[in-house]
């Protein structure tokens, strides 16, 4: 079979609109606000929460292997520098949990940029990209960063 460009250009374009109204459906779902403290008990259950480190500082959560900070991708520098300041005095990998609260494509252009900051500056750590639908860290999508 031959190749026509105009065949496969319709047929990858068909394929990004359905792709583009799924993935809209999928986040026009009516999904209340919620506090962030609502998202730190969803995506932090089963983990010990708000850990006391030390003057004014408390840990989001702490896994056997992670200091984590949750927040809203719109904050993703505060959570960077939390995550570090955890992962410092824990001596754990930081893990980052980000919330999108807004446009998706916004969402993932914090997430790119909290990636490119961490392997740019040789820091290992955890991403967590999490939808206000997700119900727990394994839905959401996870990114390894090798510093």
């Amino acid at each position: 079979m031959t190749w026509r460009p105009s065949r496969h250009l319709t047929v990858i374009g068909l394929v990004l609109i359905v792709a583009t109204s799924v993935i809209s459906a999928a986040c026009a779902q009516d999904v209340p606000s919620r506090p962030e403290r609502f998202y730190h008990e969803r995506f932090c259950a089963g983990l010990d929460l708000k850990i006391r480190l030390g003057l004014q500082r408390r840990a989001d959560c702490i896994s056997p292997t992670h200091a984590i900070e949750v927040d809203w991708h719109d904050k993703w520098k505060e959570a960077i520098g939390q995550a570090l300041a955890y992962s410092a005095e824990t001596e754990l990998r930081p893990g980052i949990v980000l919330v999108c609260r807004s446009d998706q494509a916004y969402c993932l252009s914090s997430s790119l940029f909290v990636r490119q900051t961490l392997s740019h500056h040789g820091v290992a750590a955890t991403l967590w990209d999490c939808l206000p639908i997700d119900e727990t860290l394994d839905d959401c999508t996870r990114w390894e960063i090798a510093g």
